[in-house]
C-alpha cells in the first residue's frame, strides 16, 4: 500500500492518487535545495534510494539549514489542482518559476524518488508503473 493513500482510503481517492502519480511521472521536474551542512547525509540517502549519486538538479547552499525537495509541474486545461491528490499532508502551491504549480514536501519527494522519479525531468515510467497495483495501472496511464 502506498503511504500517501492510507488503508482507509476510498476507491475515488486511490484513483486520484494514481492519476496524479501518472501526471507527475510524465510532466514534472524534481529538484532539491540542500544545506551544505547536510550535503554528505543527503547524498548518501540519495545513493541508498537510487543506487547512484545526485545529478546537477541538486543545489547546495551555504545559508540553508536543511534540504527541500520540490516537484514542479504544469496542468493542462482539463486537469485542476483539485485533481492532483497525494494525501492530506501534501499541498500544491502556485509556483514562482516557469511552472504553474509546485509541491515542497520532502517525504513525498523521497517517496517519488524511490518509485523511479529522479531529479530533472527524465523519470523511469516503467519502473514507476511496476510499483502500482494492477487494478490501478489504468488510472496511472490516464494521468500520463
Amino acid at each position: 500500500m502506498d503511504p500517501y493513500i492510507g488503508e482507509g482510503a476510498g476507491i475515488e481517492q486511490k484513483i486520484k492518487f494514481y492519476r496524479s502519480l501518472g501526471h507527475i511521472s510524465r510532466h514534472s521536474e524534481i529538484s532539491a535545495d540542500v544545506s551544505i551542512k547536510v550535503k554528505e547525509w543527503f547524498e548518501e540517502r540519495y545513493n541508498i534510494t537510487k543506487g547512484k549519486y545526485p545529478n546537477n538538479k541538486c543545489c547546495y547552499l551555504e545559508k540553508k539549514w536543511a534540504s527541500e525537495l520540490r516537484i514542479r509541474f504544469d496542468l493542462p486545461d482539463n486537469i485542476t489542482s483539485q485533481d492532483i491528490v497525494f494525501g492530506p499532508e501534501v499541498n500544491l502551491v502556485l509556483s514562482n518559476t516557469n511552472y504553474d504549480w509546485e509541491i515542497n514536501n520532502n517525504d513525498l519527494g523521497w517517496y517519488l524518488l524511490s518509485l523511479g522519479l529522479d531529479f530533472g525531468k527524465d523519470h523511469d515510467i516503467n519502473k514507476i508503473e511496476s510499483h502500482i497495483p494492477n487494478e490501478f495501472i489504468k488510472y496511472f496511464k490516464e494521468g500520463l
